[in-house]
């Protein structure tokens, strides 16, 4: 390099660590015209990553590490500016090339174990959270997602303790305040969560998130009135929210607005906004509350994608519904055409043994319970088929005789009575019992919950 070039680069190392972008930008382009130096290159990623240039950040950190591999920092920034650019699985390899060139670079762990959560991969985020808080225990980062993996084992008291121990390190953090306030309401503690909730909303701290949470802390609580209001207040920030729309239709039933249960689906379509997930929602709904025909018709209308296994599926079980085992066995055998999903398969089966094809259903419900020994549901409907054929299996398996008893349940500590326990149960349960229709997502029918 010479004195011109060690002159340029250092203009432009002393614009970048001053915040003039724009000018180094240029300052390291010029440089990198004559030099192949993986340091501008890395600089320069790292300017199109703070401008959101995404593509361009990640093509020179990786001419970067093409031309030294041994940097971890460059690994890092790539791996978040590709898990930026939705390129998850690249990411995570990066991440640990960092950690496997620096054993103790706390912010690799963190990130390392935030991209594997992301992707759904939590037993696999639990190393990194262990081996970066070894490092740092009192890391706010890495005790809020120790939290996150804690709430997925559905360990929500240690899931609270994590947040709680996080919020210490970092106090009133959005998000941490966030997860607590999720993980008290999803350890059956509603009201508290609602506490939590308002401690961001004082702050106007708002998104439609928080919305849809409070909105289920209410629901719990039985206060169906605001649940709905916030229901609404997330569809108005995000209309695409799934979540909101399923939530909100339940509650619109439940409390005698049956006339309006969907509209909310019908006002996203006069928007030009759905989209086949949506569609598919709408028409799950329709079906659920027993309302095959008016599903059919909304997954004409607002359908697009009619090859996808998902919406044959749908169309399958929606005729079904409607008592037309053939129809529903066409689009059955569509959905199932190539590498089926066993959820797909599992209907299938079902539709099945409704129509009274019992051989067939019993193979097919054989090969999914053989392929997934825990699946309940099909074991279930594998068991009917074998009391069906006469299948000695059935008896073994469901076992009357010594699954069923009869119990006499003891008086609870605090009443002198049964009558007096049985009394103030049913004082609270009246409490609680705010709707007027029965929950078209449960099997019973009829009554109110």
């Amino acid at each position: 390099m010479n004195e011109f070039d060690e002159k340029l680069f250092a203009r432009a190392y002393t614009a970048h660590q001053s915040g003039r972008l724009d000018q180094a930008e240029i300052l390291y382009l010029e440089f990198l015209q004559n030099n192949d130096d993986f340091n501008a290159q890395q600089l320069l990623g790292l300017i199109y990553s703070k401008k959101q240039k995404t593509d361009l950040a990640i093509s020179y950190m990786r001419q970067s590490l093409a031309s030294e591999p041994g940097q971890p920092a460059v690994h890092n920034n790539l791996a978040i500016c590709l898990k930026r650019h939705g390129m998850i699985e690249e990411a995570i390899d990066h991440y640990r090339q960092a950690i496997a060139l620096k054993a103790d670079y706390l912010d690799a762990y963190r990130n390392l174990a935030q991209a594997l959560q992301q992707s759904g991969d939590y037993l696999a985020s639990a190393e990194p959270v262990s081996l970066g808080l070894a490092i740092s225990p009192r890391d706010a980062g890495l005790l809020n997602l120790a939290g996150n993996l804690s709430k997925a084992s559905n360990d929500y008291g240690q899931a609270i303790a994590y947040y709680q121990e996080s919020l210490e390190a970092r106090p009133d953090h959005p998000g941490t305040v966030h997860n607590l306030g999720v993980a008290y309401r999803l350890n059956n503690q509603p009201a508290r969560a609602l506490k939590i909730y308002q401690r961001l909303l004082n702050r106007n701290i708002s998104g439609f998130e928080l919305h849809q949470n409070i909105g289920n802390a209410y629901s719990d609580l039985g206060d169906l009135g605001p649940a709905i209001e916030c229901y609404r207040q997330v569809l108005n920030e995000n209309p695409l929210y799934v979540h909101a729309h399923r939530n909100l239709s339940k509650l619109l039933w439940s409390t005698g607005q049956q006339e309006e249960f969907v509209t909310s689906y019908s006002e996203v379509a006069e928007r030009g906004l759905m989209n086949d997930e949506l569609a598919r929602a709408c028409a799950e709904t329709l079906l659920a509350a027993e309302q095959a025909e008016a599903a059919l018709t909304k997954l004409d209308q607002y359908a697009t994608d009619k090859q996808d296994p998902k919406f044959l599926d749908l169309i399958a079980r929606c005729h079904l519904a409607t008592g037309h085992h053939s129809e529903a066995l066409h689009f059955h055998e569509l959905a199932s055409a190539e590498n089926p999903a066993l959820e797909h398969r599992l209907t299938h089966a079902i539709t099945l043994l409704q129509a009274g094809h019992i051989t067939q259903s019993t193979s097919l419900l054989e090969q999914i319970f053989k392929t997934d020994p825990t699946n309940q549901y099909a074991l279930s409907h594998l068991t009917l088929c074998w009391r069906l054929q006469g299948d000695e299996r059935e008896s073994v398996v469901n076992n009357y005789a010594d699954l069923i008893r009869t119990y006499e349940i003891p008086i609870p500590n605090g009443f002198a009575t049964i009558e007096a326990f049985n009394a103030e149960l049913g004082e609270f349960l009246t409490g609680i019992h705010t709707s007027k229709n029965y929950p078209f997502e449960q099997t019973l029918r009829h009554g109110t919950q």
